[in-house]
């Protein structure tokens, strides 16, 4: 009789739990796994490298963090401006430069050009020599001058 007795209380429980959750619950769960989807999506540019935002590139620069800002333009469009700090391999010389990027083998590199094609290429590149924290930077240096955003 006591077995019988926890039985039903043991159901009891589960019944009362599932009925105060299972509608809400259900409805958290897909919002939740909706903004992860979205998250994700905003986070990666069309061709699945990481994107990193304009503010991050700024508090980057005005924390002196670690990451490697690399542009990829020609050096006449670097001279005339370029975020702060970034360092100029034209993406017609990267192959030939790659040991100037040897210490960040394993540390973040940001990458940006002036509208994308020339990152997107870019970051292929290092991935194939084997680097693995790569970032694009969301807007390239196009939303980067509309922002009127930190030059050098």
């Amino acid at each position: 009789m006591i077995k019988i007795i926890a039985i039903l209380f043991i159901l009891l429980v589960f019944i009362i739990g599932g009925a105060c959750t299972s509608e809400n619950g259900q409805q958290t769960k897909l919002a939740k796994q909706e903004n992860s989807q979205i998250i994700t999506q905003v986070a990666t540019d069309p061709w699945g490298f990481m994107l990193m935002s304009q503010e991050e590139v700024v508090e980057n620069i005005n924390s002196q963090g670690t990451t490697l800002i690399l542009d990829v333009r020609s050096t006449a469009e670097f001279t005339q401006g370029h975020i702060p700090g970034a360092v100029n391999i034209p993406i017609t010389e990267i192959n030939q430069r790659l040991s100037e990027l040897n210490s960040y083998k394993d540390k973040e590199i940001a990458v940006v050009c002036y509208s994308g094609g020339r990152t997107v290429a870019s970051l292929r590149l290092l991935k194939e020599a084997g680097y693995s924290n790569l970032k694009h930077i969301a807007g390239d240096m196009q939303a980067w001058y509309a922002a009127r955003l930190p030059l050098e």
